[in-house]
């Protein structure tokens, strides 16, 4: 029990200094990585939304720190820690991906393209605009946000596979998205590449893409199956 008491003491130190640091690389150094730590100090550790805004709003209209745009979009769109607001959401997504953070361009782009259709609802559709923020979060080198830009590469590579108003149909570029986002590790990309080839009529290059989509697919179960067993 004691042991149990010191190590609960330990960690709540450890959190306070935590804050400390982060506060002072935020309000003392006003470095924008120290405030988005700082932000997400706050709604991790305590779920404290409406100081965490602050920090977050701040961060991204005054110093344009991409990741503090997307995190306060993604609390106006969502309505933590203040007044759900939509329209507003999507411009802080749209300043996010101007400043190369690829979770807002995948929002951004998204949202204007009805690709979520539970949130495009709340928008004007604009495909051709929402297209160049998939594109644009697509092409992002950030090994820290692979996962939001293979979204975003496997979105506008859907969306020019089957074309829609404002963006035409377009094969290859389905096929060069498609391929990107396989190559990133989204097995849906690779499923979509596999299916665009058959329809091509090429079933060479179609089989090797269907063997990438089985092989992740395959992987992803065993890992699963290895979780639950840990569990």
């Amino acid at each position: 029990m004691d042991n149990l008491m010191k190590e609960k003491e330990e960690v709540v130190e450890f959190l306070k200094n935590l804050g400390i640091e982060y506060r002072y690389s935020c309000y003392g150094e006003k470095n924008p990585e120290g405030c988005q730590l700082l932000g997400d100090y706050f709604t991790q550790i305590y779920g404290e939304y409406e100081k965490a805004n602050k920090v977050f709003k701040d961060n991204c209209d005054i110093r344009n720190y991409g990741r503090s745009c997307s995190s306060y979009g993604l609390h106006l769109i969502y309505g933590k820690g203040l007044e759900r607001n939509c329209p507003l959401a999507l411009e802080y997504f749209a300043k996010a991906c101007e400043n190369n953070d690829a979770t807002g361009c995948d929002y951004a782009g998204k949202l204007l393209t009805n690709c979520e259709p539970s949130l495009s609802k709340h928008f004007n559709l604009d495909p051709k605009r929402g297209i160049s923020y998939l594109e644009r979060g697509c092409n992002l080198e950030s090994t820290a946000q692979m996962f939001e830009s293979s979204e975003s590469c496997y979105a506008a590579a859907f969306l020019y596979s089957v074309g829609l108003k404002g963006v035409a149909k377009d094969e290859n570029k389905a096929i060069q998205m498609g391929t990107k986002s396989c190559d990133m590790g989204q097995f849906r990309g690779c499923k979509l590449v596999s299916q665009i080839y058959a329809k091509m009529g090429d079933e060479k290059a179609s089989k090797i893409f269907e063997k990438r989509y089985n092989d992740m697919e395959k992987q992803l179960k065993e890992s699963v199956n290895i979780e639950m067993q840990r569990t």
